[in-house]
């Protein structure tokens, strides 16, 4: 058995988190974070995740016309859980990165995501839900 001092092990957890805010700013580092994303206003979120796994689940959040996410991604990999109805428009720039869409959206007007930002060694993926 391998045992990981508790100082390493402090060092990388998961985090579980809730919001219901129109803006939204999630900033994760060296860890696992899982965060909720639950309004009726959804407008704005920006991600600043570095060395770390994050996973958004949009599936409680409504959007009235547009939102953007803006995403500042180093070594990172985000996962994005959004509802199949909302079109989704990604403008993200990837270095040693890309992103990748699983499922298909069943919607091509509104509401719309606009996704924007880079990501450097790292990936984001869209899933449809």
């Amino acid at each position: 058995t391998h045992c990981i001092s508790s100082a390493a092990s402090d060092v990388y957890k998961r985090q579980i988190e809730y919001s219901t805010n129109s803006i939204i700013n999630i900033t994760s580092s060296f860890g696992e974070k899982v965060q909720y994303i639950q309004t009726n206003d959804l407008q704005y979120v920006t991600i600043d995740s570095k060395f770390s796994g994050l996973k958004l689940y949009f599936d409680q959040a409504t959007i009235q016309n547009q939102a953007t996410i803006e995403i500042d991604g180093n070594f990172t990999g985000i996962e994005l859980y959004v509802p199949k109805e909302w079109s989704v428009q990604s403008h993200v720039r990837a270095f040693f990165g890309g992103v990748d869409e699983k499922g298909q959206p069943s919607s091509s007007g509104y509401p719309t995501l606009n996704i924007t930002g880079r990501v450097h060694f790292g990936g984001i993926e869209i899933h449809y839900i």
